[in-house]
Order: structure tokens, then C-alpha cells, then sequence
């Protein structure tokens, strides 16, 4: 027996083949107690290895392979100390100390003068010459001549499939696969699962020291990931957490006894956990945001804490929505708290900026989590099918015909196209595999000062520190970290409060809810998706914890164990089964489990287990069978409180099953709070409001839907013009006037001259306008196409012929007949994607059927035809198997569809002609079913 010292896995980029997955089960097949990750020059697997070699039974070990001073070191962590002496060397390229760390050299020629000079390293039990296959003879004369010892360190680069890795080199440093493999694969058997075997028959007796030593090294290692990062400092700010949070309760007005009480109580598990330099630091990026006119939102368990309400970190009042402190921070598990924060899309980087600078320097440090990426189906195909040579138009077309997130391995359930099979074999063996890394969109490490000393760091493609962890990985090392994300949707809500001067919105809007009653929600934040919209036409909500219930009723995990369903019954007064019991327990939501906080609030009520307690109970219930000891318990202490055998065991089994599709109420809570902020400014000031989602680039449709929206609100949509346009979508009077930056093949700089230049005057005519701005031929056409000269000049035709093609004479230029308003309308259309007035239905040619969704209330069971727009269409698995669910429009309204496929559609937004079968739903409304595309009517002119 050995232990494989040196495993490259996925990460090891074009040096390694093995997945950690299957290094554990080798390992554990092998019955070997350990094994150690050692990729070249990172750390990105550990996380991952610790949980795959754990649940296979096998000690996992850390450390790295790595080139410090030109030399080559395997690195093995024995400890907390020794991981922090391997980031030092990895981020210096130094070999700077080795407290902490076995240290093997793998030698060269070139090394002899090193050790002669590193007599503190040689004189270590720590210290080792690697050896394997290539280097044996020479590693163990080197060994002799100045007396240290080997150990077996050749590489395990596959258990299973030999090609993968050297097909993982031909893709990384693009080279040709076939030639590749025939040089290597008869010298693959070396890096292997049987490398043990050839070593003895190889070596002999030397060989089997070599072996034998690696168990030695393997039983100094036992680094267990706990406290790698120090807590922040707890003088980091100079009033410490409980006198800021004192000042606020002192200055408080109308809180009551259990919500000055709760803040108490969470300062006390706070500082206990030493967590009171994180809250500071996350109140004073609010503060600042703040300052900013930055809107922010706290999302996720953080909600669940007054106090941070309380700072202003949150908006929610976790009191009044009986949210649980526990949920967020347990002082029975030792996970750090977790504060995720959306912010502006438009002013994230603001934020982001301020927290690298003033906490990434001076008594703290910062980085960037990393995003660790593998390959999909298409992208194994194209890079498969690259190394293969095949040439990259045919690649990239072969990899767009497989759908967008399937995984490599779906691949071999696929025929492949003729004469592709190759391609498609090897590319399905790239399921799990590593291809790319990139920085993650908003998460920021934060550390004691200096970084360097406590993350392994590189520089990101823009530039910026990043660790070599993952957000899995960051939670697994129980870091301290900040999520600031940007959302185009608060980019909305906030430049509309800018706009009118609004700090605070009133609470309990009726024609906010009834905005939301009749599902008229396009364009607000998280409440207007299809399945959203009907949802809460049928939930009806009052306030603004049905809205909080309807944000987590929306989830997968309701609607298929059919809560969704019996809650919505319940509300529109049918029948539906309720357990007596649990209506007793949880009256908020009729006995239903709808939030993970429900689960500790039963454990409450029931058994009378205190909140933290039920967090734990609430997490082992995730894990199949969940904790014996806590179950016990359960059961014991709710029998004692009065309740029945049958009611406890009954309540047990729901809160199993229930927790495999837990949601979390502080999340829907927070986005709630949003939403509602969302949908009242829509409903009181819509033209600001459209204005300023338009701005923010839409939401969850394409950009067309939300001019259209503006539209079905009797808004009008004024087109670009060269006087009045902005370089944004901009409020004029009742309307919205088009910014210049809509404009289709305008250089940004262009249109950011144009509105410059117009502060020394308005342009009288097209040839001051010309005289005064410089732009290409290209961008000139692009304005005359967009109508922005129109006021100047009303024939479009003249404006073509004098501006663009040079042409003059009176009579030439009177003489020629102006475009038609259609075909006007229709440059317009093709300028900006959109047609600001009237409807783009209008453009597209042949005979149009006379129907419109607004008649269709008045057809049910009827088979009809009408042309309409593909607002949204969406794959779903229903009991019927897989369906296609439906948003169309036109001119008149909305309508939901069903349909068994998708079907052809053209244009942009796409158009297609509908043949469906209308219903009326339980509100009176048509919907379509057996819905049917195609498009039949040409596409529009060009």
C-alpha cells in the first residue's frame, strides 16, 4: 500500500484528468486512509476534495505543487500554520518559511547548490526528495550525496480514463488531439492507478521504501480547515458594535419591549461570536451607499436580524414577520454570518471600489472569491471537436445545436451527427471537468491585514485580487465574507425615488395591491414573470406578507409537492385538505409549511425547543434521516407538552419531506419589501417609473416588452430627436422621449457630443447640426433612420438625398416624394428594435386575421388565429409531460398560451402567427391552449 502524494486532478490544468470525485472512490475502493490534492499551483479543489473524501471514508490531504525560486516543491500542509506558510510561498514565489509543511523537493541537476546552503531545510524530518518513475535513479544518488530521504511522488493524473487527460492538454495548450495521444497514451499506464505495481516490478526493494515512506508522511498531515482566517480585529473601528447599536436604541422611537429586548439579545450572541467588526463593516458600506443615494437591499437569512434593521442594513422589521435571529446566526454551529447585499446595477461599482480600497488596505485585507467553471455539453463539443481539428465555424455550429445547459454526459443518450462520433465520446467524458476561472460577479473576502498572508491570491483578467476559493469553498473554510451584487430591478426603483425626490414609501398601498391583484406587475421587481403575474391574479394579496408567502409559494419546491395548489384553493374559498394540528401550529399560513423558519417555530410550539435548537433540527432534516439525537428529543418533549403519538410522528414526517424544498422566509421577506417598493411606484408615478426601467436596461423580458408596456399604460413613447433626446430615456411632460443612445450603429461618444454640443444652443437645421458635430457617414444614416431630424426636415426622402447622398438642385430635391408614414415607421423600427408610436404588428406584410387578444374574452371554445408577438416562452415538465408555457401580446393586451412544442417565430421581438383553442380561466380571462406557431407571413422588408 501507498498513498498518492502528488494527485493532479481537473484542476491541474492539461496536467491532470481526475475528478476529486473519482479520486475519492478510488482511493476508497483501494482501501487506502488517505490521500493528498496536490494541484500545480493552486488550491481551487480543496474544498471539494475534503467533502468527496469524507463521505468516502478516506482522509483527505492538502497541498500544492509549486515552483518557488526555480525550483519545484510539493507541498504538503500538516496544519493551520502550514497552510498559512504555503500561501506566503505561493503568493511571494519564495519558499519563505516551512514552519507547518512537509516540503519535498522533486530534484534537478541544478538543485545541489540550494541544499548545500539550506542546511535548516535539510536538517528538518520534515523534508524530503521526490521521486517517481523519471527521476529515480538520480533522485536517490542526490538523496545519498546529501543524506536525506526519498518518498514516492509520481504523479496520479486518472483512475479511469487515460485519454481525458491527454485530451485536457491537447485543449489547453492547443494542440492536436489524435497525434497527441498516439505520443503519449502507451506512456499514460505510468500516471495511473497501477502505478504501485510497476513501481515494485520496476524498482524492487527501493522502490518499495519509497512507497512505504509516503504513509510516514501522510500521518504528519491532519489539517482540518478550522481558523485559517483570524476574526477581524476587534478594535477595527474606534466605537465598538454595542455602543453604536446602544446610540440607536436610545434615539429609537416606538420601538416596544420585545423589539429593544431581541436587539439586546442578538448584541449579546454577536459579540460572543465575535462578529462585531463584520456588522460594523457592513454598516458603514450601507452608510455609504446610503450617503450615495445608493439603494441597497439585504437579502437572505440576514434578514432575520433587528439588528441589522435596526443600523439600517435591512429593511425588514424581523419582529413583525416572526423571522428567527438563529436562522442567520446559530450559537450552537460555528459558521460565520452570511450578509448578501444587492445594490443600483448602475452604481454597484461604486460600492465595490470603496470596500477594496478602504478594507482591502491598512488593517484589513480583501479579495474577490473566484468563479470556478466546467464544461457544459456545448462547450465540450466546440473544444473537443477544436482538438480534433475540426475547423471553428463548424465547431461552434456543431455545439449551438445542443441545448444550452446540458451537461457532457447527456451527450451519450444523443446520436451523433454522421461522422462526429469520436467528438461526441470524448466530449461526454468531460462531465465535472474544470475549463475556466473568472471572477465572481460581487463576493469579497475580507481577512486581517495583509491578505496575502491568510488567501492564496492572483490577478484577475481586469486586473483585481482574486482567491483561488470559490463561494463553496468560502463557506466550507467558514470565511468572512460580503456578497454585493447588482439588480437592474433596484437600479429602477431607486433613480425613480431619485427622480421625484421620494425618501419613503407608505406602507400598505391599496392601489399598490391592486396593481398586483389584477397582476399588471410588468417591469417590477421579482413580480413579473409569467408564472408570477398569474399567481398573483389567483392569491389576490393584501399585504405585504402574502406577498412575502406569494414570493416563496413561486418556488419549484411548492408547486410540485402541491402546496402551492392547496393554498391557493384555501384562498379562493374551494375545499382543501387541512391537518387540525398543524392549523394549530402554524395559523399563519393555514398549516401549511411554507418557510424554513417554520420548521424551528413548530419545534417551538410543539416540543418547545428554543430557536437555536430548532435551527439545528431545521438543518438535519436536510440530511436524509436527520439527527437521531434531535429526533429524540422532538419526540420525547412533544409528547410531553400534550401532544398525540400519531400528531408528533405525523408533524415529523411532513417536516422531512418539506425540507427538501425548504425556502427561506428573511429572503422572500427582503424581496418583498423591494417589490412592493417596486409595484407602488409603478402604480402612483408610471411614467418616472417605465423611464427608469427602460434606463435600467428591462428585467426579466426582452428591453422590447417594457416600451410596449408603457404603451398598453397610455403613455406615449416619443421618438429620438435632435433637440430634445437625451442621451437616456427621459421624462417629457406625459410622455417618454427615446435617448439618443437607443440608436442603433451611434457611437456612445456621438451621442454624448450631441447633447454637449446642444448646451451652446439648439440646432436650427441639419446643416447647423452638421457644422457644429462631427460624425461618420455610418452614424449619419443611423440618425436620419431613427427620425431624429424630423423636426428639422419632415421628408425623409430630402433628408437622405441631401445630407447622406450629397445630392442638390431645388427641383431634384422638391420633386421627390417623401416615404410613406409605413415605411417611415418601419426605418424607425429597424434604427431602434422598437417602434417608439404605434404598433410594430403593423409593419409586418399579408393579410393580418381581424382577431386581437382583447377579443378573445368573448370567444371561449373557440379555435382561432391572430398574429402576435413572442413575449416569453418557457420548457416546463407538467404531468403531462413536457410543455411549453406562453406570454403573447399585440397591440390590445396580454395572453397566456400553452402549447406542446415551440414554434417558429421572426423578428425582433419575434412574431408569429397563433392557431390555439380559447378557455376562460377562474377570473373570466382568455387563455390559449393547444397553442400552435408558425410563420407564415414574410418577414418584414429590410
Amino acid at each position: 500500500m501507498f498513498i498518492p502524494l502528488r494527485v493532479h486532478s481537473v484542476f491541474s490544468k492539461g496536467h491532470g484528468g481526475l475528478t476529486l470525485g473519482e479520486a475519492a472512490a478510488w482511493s476508497a475502493r483501494e482501501k487506502l486512509p488517505a490521500a493528498a490534492l496536490t494541484d500545480i499551483g493552486n488550491i481551487h479543489g480543496w474544498a471539494k476534495w475534503k467533502r468527496a473524501a469524507e463521505a468516502k471514508g478516506v482522509v483527505p490531504l492538502f497541498g500544492c505543487e509549486t515552483e518557488a525560486g526555480g525550483r519545484r516543491f510539493l507541498l504538503l500542509v500538516k496544519g493551520r500554520d502550514g497552510y498559512r506558510s504555503l500561501v506566503r510561498t505561493m503568493n511571494r514565489g519564495e519558499l519563505a518559511d516551512a514552519d507547518g509543511l512537509v516540503v519535498i523537493l522533486i530534484p534537478r541537476p541544478a538543485d545541489g547548490p540550494f541544499l548545500e546552503q539550506a542546511d535548516t531545510l535539510r536538517r528538518s524530518e520534515d523534508f524530503y526528495l521526490g521521486c517517481d518513475f523519471s527521476n529515480f535513479r538520480s533522485a536517490r544518488e542526490f538523496a545519498a550525496r546529501h543524506g536525506l530521504r526519498t518518498v514516492w511522488t509520481n504523479p496520479l493524473k486518472f483512475t479511469r480514463s487515460p485519454e481525458r487527460v491527454i485530451l485536457m492538454r491537447s485543449i489547453e495548450k492547443k494542440i492536436p488531439f489524435p497525434p497527441e495521444r498516439d505520443k503519449l497514451l502507451g506512456k499514460m499506464a505510468f500516471f495511473g492507478p497501477d502505478q504501485e505495481a510497476l513501481a515494485l516490478r520496476k524498482l524492487g526493494p527501493e522502490g518499495r521504501a519509497a512507497l512505504d515512506r509516503t504513509l510516514e508522511v501522510a500521518a504528519k498531515c491532519r489539517f482540518d480547515f478550522q481558523g485559517i482566517v483570524p476574526q477581524l480585529p476587534s478594535d477595527l473601528f474606534p466605537t465598538p458594535l454595542r455602543e453604536v447599536v446602544l446610540d440607536r436604541l436610545r434615539g429609537a422611537t416606538g420601538l416596544n419591549w420585545e423589539e429593544r429586548q431581541r436587539a439586546l439579545r442578538e448584541l449579546e450572541a454577536i459579540e460572543g461570536s465575535g462578529f462585531g467588526p463584520y456588522f460594523l463593516i457592513v454598516h458603514d458600506v450601507c452608510e455609504f451607499a446610503r450617503e450615495r443615494g445608493i439603494l441597497h437591499n439585504l437579502k437572505g437569512s440576514g434578514a432575520s436580524s433587528f439588528v441589522a434593521y435596526l443600523l439600517g442594513i435591512s429593511h425588514v422589521n424581523p419582529v413583525e414577520f416572526d423571522l428567527y435571529f438563529e436562522r442567520f446566526l446559530n450559537p450552537g454551529r460555528n459558521d460565520p454570518p452570511d450578509i448578501d447585499l444587492d445594490f443600483d446595477s448602475g452604481r454597484r461599482d461604486e460600492v465595490l471600489a470603496y470596500v477594496l480600497k478602504k478594507y482591502g488596505e491598512g488593517r484589513t485585507g480583501a479579495a474577490f472569491v473566484c468563479s470556478l467553471k466546467s464544461f457544459r455539453a456545448r462547450s465540450a463539443v466546440y473544444e473537443t471537436a477544436r482538438a480534433m481539428g475540426v475547423p471553428p465555424e463548424e465547431a461552434r455550429s456543431l455545439s449551438k445545436k445542443i441545448p444550452f445547459f446540458a451537461e457532457p454526459d447527456s451527450l451519450k443518450k444523443e446520436r451523433p451527427p454522421a461522422g462526429f462520433g469520436e467528438v461526441w465520446r470524448l466530449a461526454s467524458d468531460l462531465t465535472g471537468v474544470y475549463c475556466e476561472k473568472s471572477l465572481h460577479v460581487g463576493g469579497v473576502i475580507l481577512t486581517p491585514a495583509p491578505a496575502d498572508s491568510y488567501l492564496p491570491l492572483e490577478e484577475s483578467a481586469k486586473g483585481l485580487r482574486m482567491s483561488h476559493f470559490d463561494r463553496d469553498a468560502v463557506e466550507d473554510l467558514k470565511l468572512i465574507k460580503l456578497d454585493l451584487l447588482s439588480v437592474r430591478g433596484l437600479a429602477a426603483v431607486s433613480r425613480t425615488k431619485a427622480s421625484l425626490g421620494l425618501r419613503d414609501i407608505p406602507a400598505g398601498d391599496s392601489r399598490a395591491f391592486g396593481l398586483m391583484k389584477k397582476a399588471a406587475t410588468i417591469g417590477c421587481f421579482q413580480v413579473e414573470s409569467p408564472a408570477m403575474m398569474n399567481l398573483l391574479r389567483r392569491m389576490k394579496p393584501d399585504d405585504i406578507r402574502e406577498l412575502t408567502q406569494a414570493l416563496a409559494l413561486i418556488r419549484p419546491g411548492p408547486t410540485e409537492s402541491g402546496m402551492k395548489e392547496t393554498l391557493l384553493r384555501g384562498r379562493e374559498g374551494r375545499a382543501s385538505a387541512r391537518d387540525p394540528f398543524l392549523e394549530r401550529i402554524l395559523p399563519e399560513t393555514g398549516g401549511l409549511l411554507l418557510y424554513e423558519e417554520q420548521v424551528m417555530q413548530a419545534a417551538e410550539r410543539a416540543a418547545g425547543m428554543p430557536a437555536g435548537e430548532g435551527d439545528l433540527l431545521r438543518r438535519s432534516l436536510k440530511r436524509r434521516g436527520g439527527d437521531g439525537l434531535l429526533r429524540e428529543k422532538f419526540f420525547s418533549q412533544a409528547r410531553a407538552r400534550g401532544c398525540s403519538a400519531a400528531d408528533v410522528e405525523r408533524l415529523w414526517r411532513t417536516m422531512e419531506r418539506f425540507s427538501s424544498y425548504s425556502f427561506n422566509k428573511a429572503h422572500s421577506a427582503s424581496y418583498a419589501a423591494m417589490a412592493y417598493q417596486a409595484v407602488y411606484l409603478k402604480a402612483h408615478h408610471p411614467v418616472a417609473y417605465l423611464t427608469a426601467v427602460l434606463n435600467a436596461g428591462g428585467g426579466y423580458y426582452e428591453f422590447t416588452e417594457y416600451v410596449e408596456e408603457a404603451k398598453r399604460m397610455g403613455i406615449r413613447v416619443l421618438g429620438p430627436d435632435v433637440n430634445r433626446s437625451g442621451y437616456e430615456f427621459e421624462v417629457e411632460g406625459g410622455a417618454i422621449r427615446v435617448g439618443l443612445t437607443s440608436i442603433r450603429n451611434l457611437a456612445l461618444k456621438t451621442a454624448d457630443k450631441i447633447v454637449e454640443e446642444r448646451k451652446n444652443g439648439g440646432f436650427a437645421s441639419i446643416e447647423d447640426f452638421l457644422s457644429r458635430v462631427r460624425l461618420t457617414r455610418t452614424e449619419l444614416l443611423a440618425l436620419i433612420r431613427a427620425g431624429v431630424f424630423d423636426s428639422l426636415e419632415s421628408s425623409r426622402t430630402r433628408q437622405i438625398l441631401r445630407y447622406f447622398q450629397g445630392l442638390s438642385g431645388w427641383d431634384v430635391l422638391e420633386r421627390a416624394a417623401d416615404l410613406s408614414p409605413q415605411d417611415k415607421a418601419r426605418m424607425t423600427f429597424e434604427a431602434l428594435g422598437f417602434l417608439p408610436e404605434g404598433d410594430a404588428l403593423t409593419l409586418f406584410e399579408g393579410e393580418r386575421p381581424e382577431l386581437r387578444i382583447k377579443d378573445l374574452a368573448s370567444r371561449p371554445g373557440e379555435e382561432v388565429e391572430l398574429l402576435v408577438r413572442v413575449v416569453d416562452a418557457r420548457q416546463k415538465e407538467t404531468r403531462g409531460g413536457l410543455k411549453y408555457f406562453y406570454l403573447f401580446e399585440d397591440e390590445t393586451g396580454l395572453l397566456e398560451g400553452v402549447g406542446e412544442r415551440k414554434g417558429p417565430a421572426f423578428g425582433a421581438p419575434p412574431v408569429g402567427l397563433l392557431r390555439a383553442e380559447v378557455r376562460r380561466d377562474g377570473d373570466g380571462r382568455a387563455k390559449a391552449f393547444g397553442c400552435s406557431l408558425s410563420s407564415a407571413l414574410p418577414q418584414p422588408r429590410e
